[in-house]
């Protein structure tokens, strides 16, 4: 095999294994869920609503308290401030708002996480909210992410955004 070939079978080989299953015919099917349309009660819905609240206001005041009152320190100090605030700012520049919709919970069930299904108001996209929280009673927060995911059954918008993924 000459060396040019050679380069190419490795590209070809490395782009299968990227690819992985998705280069197979046979697609594994995707993940069940259920949407229950009211926030949890207690601190948990309380935690819920505030992020909402925070991605929405655009106040880089607001979104410090956030992380200084209802943030685990490790979430804190994953990044610094000026990363938090602009990775928040970002996502109301790129939704235009958010609103809540749902907690989605999957089958199998995803242990520790919370997802939460919002609509963003500048095309009308479904996301999901990734919270983490910490222990009772205080639940802080240890981790938010927010990724597409499919619009709730039966509901007609947007489709969701392809390859955009937030950290926060």
């Amino acid at each position: 095999m000459s060396e040019a070939a050679g380069r190419t079978f490795a590209i070809l080989l490395g782009m299968l294994f990227v690819l992985g299953s998705g280069a197979s015919p046979q697609q594994p099917s995707a993940p069940s869920f259920k949407d229950t349309t009211a926030l949890p009660d207690g601190v948990v819905g309380d935690r819920i609503r505030s992020v909402i609240e925070v991605i929405n206001s655009g106040s880089p005041d607001r979104i410090k308290r956030f992380l200084d009152e209802e943030c685990a320190a490790e979430y804190r100090e994953a990044a610094p401030l000026e990363e938090h605030v602009a990775a928040t700012l970002e996502i109301l520049r790129e939704t235009g708002g958010i609103d809540f919709y749902s907690v989605r919970t999957y089958a199998p069930e995803r242990p520790g996480r919370t997802v939460i299904v919002l609509k963003d108001r500048a095309q009308g996209r479904w996301w999901g909210l990734v919270l983490r929280l910490g222990e009772a009673p205080a639940f802080l927060v240890t981790v938010v992410g927010m990724d597409p995911v499919p619009p709730p059954a039966g509901r007609i918008g947007a489709l969701p955004a392809r390859g955009k993924s937030r950290q926060g």
